[in-house]
């Protein structure tokens, strides 16, 4: 018996199967698409992102597919996000409010941290959640597997944005990536607002492409 009979009658997948079988969304940049598994965001799971400050474009990275689930009905959940976004260009790029709801806990809360925790739990298992964005430092492996299945039972794509600092402490994720900003000279200082920016993005794991690849993005 060859191992596609045993793969037949076992029931299992190969590993291209299983990446062909992976629901996606697109991300909207051919080469991101190339880096993650399936080609794309995952339609559920989670996804870590590690940034090198605390803005770093995630955001304006993520703009393609929060604009296409906000115009499916579905909600986005901002947990403890490092500023206001700025939802006047949400709305010129096509996100529509009403669909986005954002957490944050006054700093002066007891238990912070757990009520963040909580909150995100919450949103990952909510069925009309289509993302859930949370904005956390130090996570125990325990509470990021905890996460996963939390995502799994909602059915919900959770991303979980953490200093690059904890680039050797991974979470239970399908895909691990970091993004730089590229400075455009030095005396570059972040921007907050919507203009032109190169993202170094730098997948670090996953199954849909080689570890350490870089990807130069234009947003």
């Amino acid at each position: 018996m060859g191992v596609e009979d045993l793969l037949k009658k076992s029931g299992l997948m190969s590993g291209n199967e299983a990446t062909r079988c992976l629901e996606t969304y697109p991300t909207g940049f051919d080469l991101l698409n190339q880096a993650l598994l399936g080609g794309g965001w995952p339609k559920t799971g989670l996804v870590e992102i590690l940034l090198s400050t605390p803005s770093c474009g995630a955001l304006r990275l993520m703009m393609p597919l929060l604009v296409k689930l906000s115009q499916e009905g579905k909600w986005i959940i901002l947990i403890n996000p490092p500023h206001t976004p700025l939802f006047s260009e949400w709305v010129r790029e096509g996100v529509i409010l009403s669909n986005v709801l954002v957490i944050d806990f006054p700093e002066t809360d007891e238990d912070i941290e757990k009520k963040y925790l909580w909150a995100y739990e919450q949103a990952l298992k909510f069925h009309g959640c289509g993302i859930a964005l949370f904005w956390c430092d130090e996570l125990a492996i325990g509470k990021g597997r905890r996460l996963k299945l939390s995502a799994e039972s909602g059915e919900t794509l959770g991303l979980i944005l953490r200093p690059s600092i904890y680039r050797r402490h991974p979470l239970a994720a399908s895909s691990r990536l970091q993004l730089d900003i590229i400075p455009k000279d030095p005396e570059y200082v972040e921007p907050r607002e919507y203009a032109p920016l190169s993202l170094k993005v730098t997948h670090i794991k996953g199954n849909g492409a080689p570890n350490k690849q870089e990807y130069i993005l234009t947003l």
